[in-house]
């Protein structure tokens, strides 16, 4: 019995170290607001947070090689016009399926000394959370609907342009700064020149 004992508390022990690593990864991430420097001669997107990684000042860092990931929220016109797609409603003709890129699309390009270093297409995001005691995963709530994910290659200072566009006729523009670090990442993978071989993109 002593040593039944001994191996059931091991496990629980175990078990408990395994578990609370989990309950924190299982949180969304938190959203860090960017300050907009929206063009004056242009209708600005509602809002924008970056998602990710932060420093000892609790502002958000970007490396080379690293995820950086933006949100954008759509403003509540647009949202509604996107929940009304999806309870298909017949009181309203103001529906845009988000998945649909003729009736919504955001675009951004990003520049690094003057050059277009990538463009990148935005998402429709839903958050979801996990829950543990029942082990499945919950929808939850964010502003943020479409995110967009860029992987800087160089470390330097970025500018980022993100057009929103969609049928209703309008078009919304935001213009973002930030600043990449150097870093030993080595990047995510990508297919190498053989064709055959995946290689870090770092």
């Amino acid at each position: 019995m002593p040593i039944i004992r001994t191996v059931f508390l091991s496990l629980t022990a175990l078990f408990s170290l395994l578990l609370v690593p989990c309950s924190f990864q299982a949180q969304p991430l938190k959203p860090f607001p960017i300050a907009q420097r929206n063009d004056p001669s242009q209708k600005a997107i509602h809002a924008l947070a970056w998602f990710g990684q932060r420093g000892p000042d609790l502002q958000p860092v970007f490396s080379k090689g690293s995820k950086v990931e933006m949100g954008i929220d759509l403003g509540a016109d647009i949202d509604n016009c996107i929940e009304a797609f999806f309870a298909n409603s017949s009181k309203s003709q103001r529906k845009l399926n988000p998945y649909n890129r003729h009736d919504l699309t955001v675009e951004a390009e990003f520049y690094s000394n003057g050059n277009l270093i990538q463009r990148r297409s935005g998402f429709f995001y839903q958050e979801f959370k996990r829950d543990l005691r029942n082990n499945k995963w919950i929808e939850d709530t964010t502003s943020y609907s479409f995110r967009i994910r860029f992987e800087p290659p160089t470390a330097g200072i970025y500018f980022a342009r993100i057009v929103l566009t969609s049928k209703l006729g309008f078009t919304q523009t935001e213009f973002v700064n930030f600043e990449v670090l150097e870093s030993a990442d080595k990047g995510g993978l990508k297919v190498g020149s053989d064709g055959k071989h995946l290689i870090y993109s770092g």
